[in-house]
Protein backbone atom coordinates (compact mmCIF):
# COMPACT_ATOMS: atom_id res chain seq x y z
CA UNK A 1 0.00 0.00 0.00
CA UNK A 2 1.51 3.39 -0.98
CA UNK A 3 2.40 5.69 1.89
CA UNK A 4 1.81 9.45 1.72
CA UNK A 5 3.24 12.02 4.12
CA UNK A 6 0.76 14.85 4.69
CA UNK A 7 2.27 18.08 6.01
CA UNK A 8 -0.16 20.75 7.15
CA UNK A 9 -0.62 22.70 10.37
CA UNK A 10 -4.41 22.35 10.16
CA UNK A 11 -5.26 19.13 11.99
CA UNK A 12 -8.74 18.95 10.47
CA UNK A 13 -7.33 19.05 6.94
CA UNK A 14 -4.74 16.40 7.81
CA UNK A 15 -7.44 14.14 9.22
CA UNK A 16 -9.72 14.65 6.19
CA UNK A 17 -6.96 13.92 3.70
CA UNK A 18 -5.68 10.92 5.67
CA UNK A 19 -9.21 9.49 5.89
CA UNK A 20 -9.79 10.06 2.18
CA UNK A 21 -6.48 8.42 1.27
CA UNK A 22 -7.28 5.44 3.50
CA UNK A 23 -10.59 4.96 1.67
CA UNK A 24 -8.67 5.03 -1.61
CA UNK A 25 -6.20 2.36 -0.43
CA UNK A 26 -3.30 4.50 0.75
CA UNK A 27 -1.55 4.79 4.09
CA UNK A 28 -0.99 8.29 5.40
CA UNK A 29 1.43 9.73 7.91
CA UNK A 30 0.76 13.21 9.25
CA UNK A 31 3.26 15.92 10.15
CA UNK A 32 1.91 19.14 11.65
CA UNK A 33 4.94 21.27 10.76
CA UNK A 34 8.11 21.35 8.73
CA UNK A 35 10.34 19.97 11.47
CA UNK A 36 8.12 16.90 11.87
CA UNK A 37 8.10 16.44 8.08
CA UNK A 38 11.88 16.57 7.76
CA UNK A 39 12.21 14.19 10.73
CA UNK A 40 9.74 11.75 9.14
CA UNK A 41 11.70 11.80 5.87
CA UNK A 42 15.04 11.41 7.66
CA UNK A 43 13.73 8.42 9.60
CA UNK A 44 11.73 6.68 6.90
CA UNK A 45 12.44 7.95 3.39
CA UNK A 46 12.28 4.42 1.98
CA UNK A 47 8.73 4.06 3.28
CA UNK A 48 7.35 7.37 1.91
CA UNK A 49 6.00 7.33 -1.63
CA UNK A 50 4.89 10.99 -1.86
CA UNK A 51 4.68 14.17 0.22
CA UNK A 52 1.73 16.55 0.27
CA UNK A 53 3.06 19.83 1.64
CA UNK A 54 1.19 22.97 2.65
CA UNK A 55 3.09 26.07 1.55
CA UNK A 56 2.45 28.05 4.75
CA UNK A 57 3.68 26.34 7.89
CA UNK A 58 4.27 27.85 11.34
CA UNK A 59 7.96 26.92 11.39
CA UNK A 60 8.96 27.93 7.87
CA UNK A 61 7.88 28.23 4.29
CA UNK A 62 6.82 25.11 2.48
CA UNK A 63 9.33 25.98 -0.25
CA UNK A 64 12.22 25.76 2.22
CA UNK A 65 10.85 22.54 3.69
CA UNK A 66 10.51 21.12 0.16
CA UNK A 67 14.19 21.91 -0.48
CA UNK A 68 15.20 20.16 2.75
CA UNK A 69 13.14 17.09 1.89
CA UNK A 70 14.50 17.02 -1.67
CA UNK A 71 18.06 17.24 -0.36
CA UNK A 72 17.53 14.26 1.95
CA UNK A 73 15.37 12.14 -0.35
CA UNK A 74 15.32 13.37 -3.96
CA UNK A 75 13.38 10.28 -5.03
CA UNK A 76 10.28 11.33 -3.06
CA UNK A 77 7.90 13.44 -5.13
CA UNK A 78 6.52 16.53 -3.42
CA UNK A 79 3.17 18.15 -4.15
CA UNK A 80 2.63 21.62 -2.72
CA UNK A 81 -0.77 22.97 -1.79
CA UNK A 82 -1.28 26.71 -1.50
CA UNK A 83 -3.83 29.45 -1.65
CA UNK A 84 -1.41 31.71 -3.51
CA UNK A 85 1.92 31.32 -5.31
CA UNK A 86 4.11 34.24 -6.30
CA UNK A 87 6.88 34.03 -8.90
CA UNK A 88 9.71 33.86 -6.36
CA UNK A 89 8.08 31.01 -4.46
CA UNK A 90 7.35 29.15 -7.69
CA UNK A 91 11.06 29.35 -8.60
CA UNK A 92 11.99 27.95 -5.18
CA UNK A 93 9.53 25.09 -5.67
CA UNK A 94 10.97 24.37 -9.11
CA UNK A 95 14.46 24.19 -7.57
CA UNK A 96 13.15 21.64 -5.07
CA UNK A 97 11.74 19.62 -7.99
CA UNK A 98 8.17 19.85 -6.72
CA UNK A 99 6.14 17.74 -9.13
CA UNK A 100 2.95 19.77 -8.91
CA UNK A 101 1.16 22.52 -7.05
CA UNK A 102 -2.51 22.49 -6.16
CA UNK A 103 -4.55 25.56 -5.31
CA UNK A 104 -6.80 25.71 -2.27
CA UNK A 105 -9.54 24.77 -1.94
CA UNK A 106 -8.57 21.37 -3.28
CA UNK A 107 -11.12 19.16 -5.02
CA UNK A 108 -10.74 15.59 -3.81
CA UNK A 109 -10.84 14.23 -7.37
CA UNK A 110 -7.90 16.50 -8.28
CA UNK A 111 -6.15 15.53 -5.04
CA UNK A 112 -6.40 11.82 -5.85
CA UNK A 113 -5.26 12.31 -9.44
CA UNK A 114 -2.22 14.29 -8.31
CA UNK A 115 -1.35 11.71 -5.62
CA UNK A 116 -1.47 8.91 -8.18
CA UNK A 117 0.73 10.88 -10.57
CA UNK A 118 3.22 11.75 -7.82
CA UNK A 119 3.50 8.13 -6.70
CA UNK A 120 4.12 7.07 -10.30
CA UNK A 121 6.88 9.69 -10.60
CA UNK A 122 8.34 8.51 -7.30
CA UNK A 123 8.47 4.95 -8.60
CA UNK A 124 10.29 6.13 -11.71
CA UNK A 125 12.76 8.14 -9.62
CA UNK A 126 13.47 5.12 -7.41
CA UNK A 127 14.15 2.94 -10.45
CA UNK A 128 16.56 5.52 -11.86
CA UNK A 129 18.33 5.79 -8.49
CA UNK A 130 18.57 1.99 -8.17
CA UNK A 131 20.13 1.82 -11.64
CA UNK A 132 22.69 4.48 -10.74
CA UNK A 133 21.22 7.10 -13.08
CA UNK A 134 20.83 10.75 -12.33
CA UNK A 135 18.03 11.91 -14.60
CA UNK A 136 14.72 11.60 -12.78
CA UNK A 137 11.44 13.35 -13.47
Amino acid sequence: MPNVLIVDDDQTICEQWAEFLAKMGYDAVVAMNGAEAVYAVNEGADEIDAVILDLNLPDGSGAKIAKLIAAVAPQIPIVVISGFLDTTTQKELDQAKVVQTLSKPVKMSDFLSVIRRAIKIGGERKKVAENGGSSAP
